[in-house]
């Protein structure tokens, strides 16, 4: 699946204690988008869980201001 993703930008956001989804998982996806030569953003929250990751994400690291940067 990673390789469908190489070309495209991307930043995860992921927090540790995240109950929905296993962080490993995102850690897995980085680092197969890496190998692909890829350069993924990834943002962990360490004290985070799943909703606090979409928080972050768009009210505190800048992500609005990422989006306007890429264009298709």
């Amino acid at each position: 699946m990673a390789f469908r993703m190489k070309d495209i930008p991307i930043w995860v956001f992921h927090g540790k204690l995240d109950k929905a989804v296993p962080y490993e998982r995102s850690v897995e996806m980085v680092n197969a988008l890496k190998e692909l030569g890829a350069n993924p953003l990834f943002t962990t929250l360490d004290e985070g869980g799943h909703a606090d990751a979409w928080v972050h994400a768009y009210n505190e690291a800048g992500l609005w201001e990422w989006f306007l940067k890429h264009k298709k």
